[in-house]
């Protein structure tokens, strides 16, 4: 609350609220957490203090959001508040244009509900648009269930998943220089998160998986079949625009290039539960993978396979992270840098990449971060470890399963 309340006093008051931490800092010979409470050591504070800092001047203009979904608000307006006071949410693309060109503000707004021709009149009155997503490490439960993400995508030219036109982080991966303190960074995240064994969305029950020993074991990680990543992508093997189910599609291609291999295929885990498409048969399934791992988590599966095979799932990247092989039948951001086996050729990319340098790019530069219990800008280290802790966290894990059990009957319903 001390940083909140700090923010709201810096506001009211008219006052630089990197003159007040200063001040703060100078004043105190201990400091304390803002999300843990737990005391820190001074240099521990100077870095949230420049976080803090560093947020509230990037948000300086007022900002106005069209197209998020309500139990996303609070993380939104965590991440794009700050000098320009809090963000005002719209239920249409005209109130937010005005809303925006009456106070100098800018938009973000849901990159699957950005359409050209909303981007087109903000361009025309002026108005500076970014595109918001979902990032990489995003929450312990799912998006679909009613959980809140911790990481957002933000980004002034495209988003991450549509190869279509360029995005800032493919951008970055062709032309930002790291330094090595920023390899370095890569690199201790990557452990950092290999180590504390989280993903995107950390669902599923923890269990081990023991296969064939004398076969070539490849995970197929199945995806929405519907979602923008799909529709939006490219691919020289998948008619991704037109294909009835780009899982089934997957599976039989799979099957196909490695006929010998022990082939293990996971939906993914809003096909699962049943709240978004692209559901394949079991008895389809198994025609071509030979065993389906059902609530199962994915950090498990990438451990117990040697390979994986995906279109365009995070799970691709995932599994970069922890050392395995990856083919790619589609476009994913972390595709064409020299890391994957691309069955696409994907033009404009080619620049030969390091994974910290991926990693670095994609967590710390790209996208934005907050503490999901405090709601206040946090590093993509610190959600790390936060999310580690939710995922043992039995009144959390009881809450988004009641979030997602009600997202289920909502959408039976037709709520």
């Amino acid at each position: 609350m001390f940083w909140t309340e700090l923010k709201n006093r810096a506001a009211l008051e008219q006052i630089a609220i990197d003159d007040l931490l200063n001040w703060i800092l100078s004043c105190r010979t201990a400091w304390f957490s803002p999300y843990t409470g737990d005391l820190l050591h001074p240099d521990e504070a100077l870095e949230i203090h420049s976080l803090m800092q560093e947020q509230w001047q990037d948000n300086a203009m007022p900002g106005h959001c069209y197209g998020a979904q309500y139990w996303n608000h609070p993380s939104i307006n965590a991440t794009f508040s700050g000098k320009g006071g809090a963000v005002t949410f719209h239920e249409t693309q005209q109130d937010a244009v005005s809303a925006a060109r009456s106070d100098g503000g800018r938009i973000y707004s849901w990159a699957g509900r950005t359409d050209p021709a909303f981007e087109q009149i903000c361009i025309q009155n002026g108005i500076q648009l970014s595109r918001i997503e979902d990032g990489f490490l995003r929450s312990v439960g799912l998006g679909a269930g009613l959980a809140r993400g911790a990481m957002l995508a933000v980004d002034d030219l495209g988003i991450y998943y549509d190869p279509s036109r360029p995005s800032r982080l493919e951008v970055l991966l062709k032309e930002y220089e790291l330094s090595p303190a920023e390899r370095e960074r890569g690199e201790t995240l990557i452990d950092l998160i290999i180590r504390a064994r989280v993903s995107k969305y950390n669902f599923g029950k923890t269990r081990s998986f023991a296969y064939p020993a004398n076969k070539e074991k490849i995970l197929v990680p199945g995806q929405v079949a519907d979602d923008a990543a799909i529709r939006k992508s490219r691919s020289a093997t998948i008619d991704c625009a037109n294909t009835p189910n780009v899982n089934l599609d997957l599976l039989r291609l799979t099957r196909a290039r490695h006929p010998e291999a022990f082939l293990v295929f996971k939906p993914h885990p809003d096909v699962e539960t049943g709240l978004r498409k692209g559901k394949v048969p079991r008895e389809t399934a198994l025609e071509y993978a030979d065993e389906i791992a059902e609530d199962a988590n994915i950090i498990d599966l990438i451990e117990a396979v040697d390979g994986v095979e995906t279109f365009s799932s995070l799970s691709g990247f995932e599994a970069l992270l922890r050392g395995k092989k990856v083919c790619v039948h589609g476009a994913p951001f972390y595709a064409g840098w020299g890391l994957c086996e691309d069955l696409t050729q994907i033009e404009g990319r080619g620049t030969s990449r390091t994974l910290p340098e991926l990693v670095y790019l994609a967590l710390v530069k790209y996208a934005r971060t907050i503490d999901p219990v405090s709601l206040l800008p946090c590093s993509p280290e610190f959600l790390v470890a936060r999310l580690a802790e939710q995922r043992t966290d039995k009144r959390h894990l009881l809450v988004t399963a009641i979030k997602r059990h009600s997202s289920w009957l909502g959408r039976k319903l037709g709520i």
